[in-house]
This record gives C-alpha cells, sequence and structure tokens, in this order.
C-alpha cells in the first residue's frame, strides 16, 4: 500500500489509543484522586472533541448503544434520588457528595468512551493497559521492597499503601485493567485446548499463573484473588462447547490450586531463605508453616486450611474477614425500605471510620443501605452490562476483554470500590466496546 493512501484515521486511532491507555494506566495504579482522573479524562475527552470533524463526532455519538445510554441515565437519576435524600436528612454536604460520587460518572464516561475510544475496539487497549499496569505496580513493589522507591514517593504520588508480608503492598485499582488482559488470555488457552495444541495451551496457562502472581505479588489482597479466579470462568461462558469444558475446568482448578498452594507459599518461602526478607510480624506464623513445608516436602502447608483458598478469601478467623462479618449485620439491620440517602452512617453509631462513617468495604449492601429497593436498577444494570456482553456479536477477543474488565466487581465484594471513578470507567469501556454500533 502507498503511504500516500494510509488513511489519516489510523493515525488517530493510535493516538487515541496510546493517550486512553496511559489515562487507565496512571489513574487506575496509581489510585488518582477522584477529582484529578475526572478532570484528566474531561480534558482527553474535550481534545479529542476539539480535534475531530462534525463528521467523527456523530459517529461517535451514533455509536452509543441506546439501551445502554438509557442505562446510564437511570444511573444519574439513582445518583441525584440519594444526593437528594442525603442532603434532606442533613447528612453532611461533604460526606453526600463523595458517597458514591462514581454513580454519576457513569454518563460522562459513556459518552468519553464514545469518543475515545472510536471503532477500533478494546482488545488491544485491554492487553497495553493490563501489560503496562502490571509491569509499573511490580516495579513501584519491588522498589519498595529494596529501599529504591521510598515511601515519601508513594506519599507524593498519592498511592494507597500499607504493611505487607515485605515491604508495602500496593493498594490501587491497578488491577482492574489486568483482569481484561488476563481474560484475553485465559480464551486463549481455552482455544488452544479445544484445538489440542498442548504445548501451547501450557505456555499460556504459564502466563495466566504469571499475571495472577504477580498482581497478587503487588496487592496481597483476597479480593483481587478472588477477581482473578473468577476472571478464568470468562471462556466458559463465552463459548458453549460442553465437550471442552470439562478440559478448560480442568486446567482452571489446576491453575487455582498451583496458585494457592505452590507459588503463594513457595514465594514466601524464597524471600524469606533465599532473599534474607525480614517478614512482618504477622507473617510470623505463615513463615514458620513455610519453612516445614519445605522441610517435610510440601505435605504440611498443602494439608494446612490456611493454604485452602476458600478458607484464605472468606474465613472468618482473618481479622479483616471478622470486621466484613460484623459490617454485614449491621447494614442489613440498618436497611429501610426507600433508604437512608448518601452520606449516610448507619444510625446505631456503628462505623470503620470516623473520617469517613458513611463507607463500608461491603459495597453491594451498602448500595442497599443508601437505595433500599431502588438499589435494584443499580444491580439489574449490573446484570445488564454482563448479558450484553456475552450476547454481543463482536468477536470473542473483544467480549473476553470487556467480560474481564467486569471483574472489578469481585474485588468490591469485600472492598469500598465499587464506584471508584475509576472502575465506572473501565465498566463503560467494556460496556461500549461491547455494545458499540458500527457505522452502516
Amino acid at each position: 500500500m502507498d503511504v500516500a493512501s494510509v488513511p489519516p484515521s489510523r493515525t488517530a486511532e493510535l493516538v487515541r489509543q496510546t493517550l486512553l491507555v496511559a489515562l487507565i494506566m496512571i489513574g487506575c495504579t496509581l489510585s488518582m484522586r477522584a477529582e484529578f482522573f475526572v478532570v484528566a479524562s474531561a480534558a482527553l475527552t474535550i481534545g479529542f472533541i476539539a480535534t475531530s470533524s462534525g463528521d467523527a463526532l456523530w459517529r461517535a455519538w451514533r455509536s452509543i448503544d441506546r439501551s445502554t445510554l438509557v442505562g446510564c441515565v437511570t444511573m444519574a437519576v439513582l445518583w441525584a434520588y440519594g444526593f437528594t435524600l442525603g442532603l434532606w436528612e442533613g447528612y453532611p454536604r461533604s460526606h453526600v457528595l463523595r458517597n458514591f460520587f462514581g454513580l454519576a460518572f457513569f454518563l460522562p464516561s459513556l459518552f468519553a468512551a464514545s469518543v475515545v475510544v472510536g471503532q477500533a475496539g478494546i482488545s488491544r487497549i485491554a492487553v497495553r493497559t493490563g501489560l503496562s499496569a502490571l509491569i509499573l505496580l511490580v516495579v513501584l513493589r519491588v522498589g519498595s521492597i529494596i529501599g529504591f522507591v521510598p515511601i515519601e514517593l508513594f506519599k507524593f504520588l498519592g498511592v494507597p499503601v500499607g504493611l505487607a508480608d515485605f515491604g508495602l503492598r500496593v493498594y490501587s485499582f491497578g488491577a482492574f485493567p489486568i483482569f481484561g488482559w488476563q481474560a484475553m488470555v485465559a480464551v486463549a488457552l481455552y482455544q488452544a485446548l479445544g484445538e489440542g495444541a498442548f504445548p501451547k495451551a501450557a505456555l499460556l496457562a504459564g502466563q495466566v499463573l504469571l499475571i495472577v502472581a504477580a498482581t497478587m505479588f503487588v496487592t496481597e489482597s483476597k479480593g483481587i484473588l478472588l477477581g482473578a479466579i473468577a476472571v478464568l470462568a470468562v471462556p466458559l461462558v463465552l463459548q458453549f462447547r460442553p465437550a471442552a469444558h470439562a478440559r478448560y475446568a480442568l486446567a482452571a482448578a489446576a491453575i487455582v490450586v498451583v496458585q494457592t498452594q505452590v507459588i503463594m507459599p513457595g514465594t514466601t518461602y524464597v524471600a524469606i531463605n533465599w532473599l534474607g526478607l525480614k517478614p512482618s510480624e504477622i507473617m510470623a506464623e505463615l513463615v514458620e508453616k513455610a519453612r516445614l513445608s519445605a522441610a517435610k516436602g510440601g505435605d504440611q502447608l498443602v494439608d494446612d486450611d490456611s493454604s485452602n483458598p476458600v478458607e484464605t478469601i472468606f474465613g472468618a478467623q482473618s481479622l479483616g474477614n471478622a470486621e466484613r462479618y460484623a459490617q454485614a449485620q449491621e447494614l442489613l439491620d440498618d436497611v429501610v425500605p426507600f433508604g437512608h440517602g448518601l452520606g449516610a452512617p448507619i444510625t446505631t453509631g456503628y462505623s470503620r471510620s470516623v473520617t469517613y462513617p458513611y463507607g463500608f468495604e461491603l459495597s453491594f449492601l451498602n448500595v442497599i443501605h443508601k437505595f433500599g429497593v431502588f438499589s435494584l436498577f443499580y444491580f439489574a444494570f449490573l446484570l445488564y452490562s454482563g448479558y450484553r456482553i456475552l450476547t454481543s456479536p463482536k468477536p470473542i477477543l473483544e467480549r473476553s476483554a470487556a467480560l474481564g474488565l467486569l471483574g472489578y466487581t469481585f474485588p468490591s465484594i469485600g472492598n469500598p470500590v465499587l464506584f471508584a471513578v475509576q472502575a465506572v470507567f473501565i465498566h463503560m469501556l467494556a460496556l461500549h466496546g461491547a455494545t458499540r454500533r458500527l457505522p452502516a
């Protein structure tokens, strides 16, 4: 093809993708404050609007699926209801505004996605953002372990961190785009198994293990592990091929077992005995188990309940889980038919934070607490999003990327990130990517 015949739109799409990847990677990985992310995404969108022709903007508007648009408008109305009720009840205005602010961001995010994504699709965006985010997160985590990245830098960048097994764990939304990439690799694994290409399948299974292990290494989050395990099921729901499902389910189960029984305790053992890293006090018991396991061939740790992924994620013996179970009871006991409104604390005075008494790790129960019966609108929209992605006529890699990006809802079960503006933006990126209407 002659250089002169290359359409200028190809260069424009490359620019769009590069800037969008940068926005998501930096905004999610560094857990950019909500207001900064809103401004950055708005500036990117307005920039493209200003440099696009009227015809291009008209195509962007027409690419929006109308039922998706109705869903986003409904989310805006739901937020307005909670906002109004919260002010009516007299809760502090700052609490009312901050609580579930992302609900008001669905509609702007849909418009932004229609303008910025264009017609190129989201599979390549998912791979590039996931890979870039994971690399940056690993660099930050390793840097904290060896002392190359001081905690002052985390504070300056606004990255939330906490004490972990070794060094600092990075509390960020960086895993959200990684889920989309992981889902695409899982689908490729499924296809390789279906074709009998077992050497290729083994390599892809190793890639999935590496993605999950690296993400867990950075975040040390049970919610992230739950999301990563859930994303392994993406191929099973995207294609209805029962004959191949058994082989894929076996491969997925093997990945989970290797991840929880071998890689996690193994990395702990290597960190202590080979790298000489000093664990935190709360790791002392697990460290001893890792040493005993290594001395006795690994049987002891495998048989221990702490290595059971179900116990690890949901077990009440964890202090964090015990707190979540207490929150669940308090939230459920305080539910009223029409909700308490945004910014509402629990009426008994129970709270997990003096600064943010309206916030709780159990995001889904918190939605019910704030909106009551009207929370059904949000849950219906979430189910609709999954349904539209599953039934979309888009290529399977597009749908796998989109469904994987919705993996953020699993960490949200036990973390207050359901309506983080980054999560909402990714949600709209996924849904618009699967439902966008191509020009006739």
